[in-house]
């Protein structure tokens, strides 16, 4: 479902949980002003194109911290030099003057995280889902 159908159903009040692209929703919470209001940001920050909107720890859950992340994989036993030079590579890319312009036209914030931090997500992040998906009895079709 997308965000546009998913901010329609929440003004005919029929609400949902979107997750989405940010610069489509703050486009049309704009255009919905007075039926559609935004009650919090999921990431640690504020977003700089609703910095009115709290995040939900600010908005009383100091606990939940949902951020979507894409990350670049290789193969277990590759050389350390060589995720090095991949993470560098990927790094430069991101830095690059047309891909903030890209991500900041698409309301995305682009952030960087070295192997040895995305270990450390991926550590925290894998039991969390694995509890909720259990808890929730989610079986894959």
């Amino acid at each position: 479902m997308g965000l546009i159908t998913v901010a329609t159903n929440v003004v005919a009040v029929h609400p949902s949980v979107p997750v989405s692209n940010m610069k489509e929703f703050i486009a049309y919470a704009k255009q919905n002003a007075g039926k559609l209001k935004a009650l919090a940001v999921t990431g640690k920050k504020r977003h700089a194109g609703m910095p009115q909107v709290p995040t939900m720890a600010e908005a009383g859950y100091p606990n939940f911290d949902l951020e979507s992340w894409v990350a670049l994989y290789a193969p277990a036993g590759t050389p350390a030099s060589t995720v090095n030079q991949l993470a560098d590579a990927v790094k430069r890319g991101l830095d690059l003057p047309e891909s903030k312009q890209r991500a900041d036209a698409a309301g995305i914030e682009v952030r960087f995280v070295a192997p040895p931090e995305m270990t450390k997500l991926l550590d925290r992040d894998i039991p969390d889902w694995t509890q909720t998906i259990k808890s929730a009895n989610i079986k894959l079709d």
